[in-house]
């Protein structure tokens, strides 16, 4: 099935959010929010001045694409958990998406087969735990 309506949220850069709504293949509407405001708030808010200023509903939304991997834990997390939310509570497909630097940028691979489908923060590395002092 061909999307015609996407929602693309991508968290891989440790100080911005990108997000941005996709239509027949072209970007109509995007932005850049800054993940020092509360995460989850910012998507959320930024996707309603999205949806205003394209002119578009979010019922037409046919899939939610989203990139787990980032330099961020917690935008990861955000972003994980925004977009698993957002495509179980308009029930449309769920799309793990690599970012605007991904080769398969047109063609995001659909999480699961059947039934409630969720995306999973992606870490590539170790979290950088500093300690100030040793604990045994």
């Amino acid at each position: 099935m061909r999307k015609t309506f996407q929602l693309l949220i991508d968290g891989a850069k440790k100080d911005a959010i990108y997000l941005a709504l996709r239509v027949r293949g072209e970007i109509c509407a995007q932005t850049i929010l800054d993940p020092a405001v509360d995460h989850g708030e910012a998507i959320l808010s930024g996707l309603d001045r999205l949806l205003k200023q394209s002119g578009l509903e979010k019922t037409a939304l046919d899939a939610v694409l989203a990139n787990p991997r980032g330099e961020s834990y917690t935008t990861q997390r955000i972003v994980a958990a925004t977009a698993n939310a957002l495509a179980y509570g308009w029930k449309c497909n769920l799309f793990i998406w690599g970012g605007l630097n991904d080769p398969n940028f047109a063609n995001p691979a659909e999480v699961g087969e059947n039934g409630f489908k969720v995306i999973l923060p992606e870490y590539r590395c170790p979290p950088r735990i500093t300690k100030k002092k040793k604990l045994l």
